[in-house]
């Protein structure tokens, strides 16, 4: 007897533990096909399309509620909150979408129940984008999003496929966010120029395709092989006399200097006035072909001597300037002392080839 007792106190775990891994067990209740008929009315209902997924899930898991099948209630709950959760998913597939998956989920419970064999088919939805462009930047195309359901990392293979025809596969880049959603990481696929389309596999569908979009060959360079430069201002000279009146020039500057890239181009001014004080100006120019940019490094200078000419340096004004394709930029510099001086007010304008006026050369006035 208590050798019986000891038998049948190992045997009632294990009982237990056997039928807990059969999957969904109906708790203690009406028989088994009075829950398959819950189940197969709701499925017809579904069918007939005359009312909507919500409603007909929320009656069926009320129903089975009454019948004391809470477990299974719950799972025809849990069916209904996913759903509910991906709404949004319908309008990337199309109008029926929720109500098949829905359907689907609960000719899966019944076959838990009844023991059939189920098989899950994949059902793959419009993918965002519909094409991956090659000539977007990585952050704007960080993946691709399918929707569908019965998409799992482990019934969809996805290969990469070159011109040649050679698929690589890359299925360990995909992810599962949601029961609804299938995701490609595009950061860790390696994407080449020879990279022609995305091939997904089901066990028992047709493959789908994903084009790619190869980058378009980018236009060369604007390059600049050469501009014109336009010098225009004022220039004022002025020798303060003792004994005589001061003696003035004003000078008025409009001309133009043609510079080419790969090298310097020079260019020199210089005027006397009163028989003593000299300006100065000297400007070396280079241009910048990528960018059409003129760099202008330049001196200014005012001498003061008993004659014109460089005899006695008074005062001198480095500068150095940048001039933008179609901009000017402007050089200001005043250098005298009690005996005279030169004022420099000029604009330097860069004018790019296809934008500069053709005039001739228009020489400065100066004494010769």
């Amino acid at each position: 007897m208590i050798y019986a007792m000891k038998k049948l106190f190992f045997l009632v775990p294990l009982l237990l533990l056997t039928i807990s891994s059969c999957g969904t067990i109906p708790e203690p209740g009406p028989p088994v096909d009075t829950i398959v008929n819950t189940i197969n009315s709701a499925i017809r209902r579904l069918e007939s399309n005359s009312e909507s997924w919500q409603k007909v899930l929320e009656e069926t898991r009320d129903k089975l509620i009454k019948e004391g099948q809470s477990t299974i209630a719950t799972e025809v709950s849990n069916v209904l909150t996913r759903a509910t959760s991906a709404i949004g998913i319908e309008a990337k597939c199309y109008t029926d979408f929720l109500r098949d998956r829905t359907k689907e989920d609960l000719i899966r419970l019944r076959a838990k129940l009844t023991k059939e064999n189920f098989e899950l088919t994949p059902v793959f939805c419009n993918p965002t984008p519909s094409s991956i462009d090659m000539n977007l930047p990585p952050e704007r195309r960080p993946i691709i999003e399918i929707a569908g359901y019965n998409l799992t990392k482990n019934s969809v293979r996805v290969f990469l496929v070159n011109e040649q025809g050679y698929k690589l596969d890359v299925s360990n880049t995909l992810d599962n966010p949601t029961h609804y959603l299938l995701t490609v990481n595009l950061s860790r696929v390696p994407l080449g120029k020879d990279s022609e389309r995305f091939v997904f596999e089901f066990p028992s569908q047709e493959e789908q395709s994903i084009a790619i979009i190869k980058e378009s060959a980018k236009p060369p360079k604007e390059e600049f092989s050469s501009s014109r430069i336009r010098i225009t201002g004022t220039i004022n000279m002025n020798d303060d006399e003792y004994v005589v009146s001061d003696q003035n020039k004003d000078i008025t500057v409009d001309t133009y200097v043609d510079v080419s890239s790969g090298g310097n181009t020079a260019y020199r001014w210089e005027d006397c006035v009163g028989g003593e004080v000299q300006g100065y100006l000297d400007v070396q120019m280079q241009l910048d072909k990528q960018t059409g940019v003129l760099a202008l490094q330049g001196t200014a200078k005012y001498y003061e001597g008993t004659r014109c000419g460089p005899t006695n340096l008074r005062k001198i004004h480095p500068f150095d300037l940048k001039v933008s394709p179609g901009k000017g930029e402007v050089f200001q510099a005043k250098l005298s002392d009690n005996e005279g001086g030169v004022t420099y007010n000029l604009k330097f304008t860069n004018a790019a080839p296809e934008k500069a006026i053709r005039a001739e050369r228009v020489p400065l006035n100066r004494s010769e």
